[in-house]
């Protein structure tokens, strides 16, 4: 397999990865700025449930994009999540917590490692079945 060429695997791994981003972006923004009445109680978890939720949106995110696009995720989603708990103070029942938001880089930064190692593996596992594939080269002799 050429370099730079991703096996149908990869594609599906990305694709399912985009996907599932998407459906968790949205659940992250509707469940940040919905009043507290109609979000899950977390009282004491809060701070591992923003770790978890925004871990889970970088590390789908990471693996889901493209080269270029592997450190402007993490970016866009602390801004995200520093924009979302600044909007919780104009929601009824919420509060805007900065500690809430560092709990949210925090899961970036830990998705975002994550989703480095997944990729280096997917992209090694790529290289060990493209050369198994490869035709043996000429033999010296």
């Amino acid at each position: 397999m050429p370099a730079g060429t991703m096996s149908s695997r990869g594609k599906r791994l990305r694709l399912g990865a985009l996907v599932a981003f998407g459906v968790a972006l949205v659940a992250v923004v509707v469940l940040s700025l919905a009043p507290a009445r109609y979000t899950p109680s977390m009282d004491e978890g809060n701070r591992v449930g923003h770790l978890a939720a925004y871990g889970v949106l970088a590390l789908l995110g990471g693996v889901a994009a493209t080269r270029w696009m592997t450190w402007v995720i993490p970016l866009a989603l602390v801004l995200l999540g520093a924009a979302l708990e600044l909007a919780q103070g104009f929601v009824v029942s919420r509060v805007a917590d900065a500690g809430d938001a560092v709990a949210n880089a925090l899961g970036v930064t830990v998705g975002s490692l994550v989703a480095i190692g997944v990729r280096r593996l997917a992209r090694q596992r790529d290289t060990d079945e493209a050369r198994r594939r490869s035709p043996p080269g000429p033999e010296a002799g």
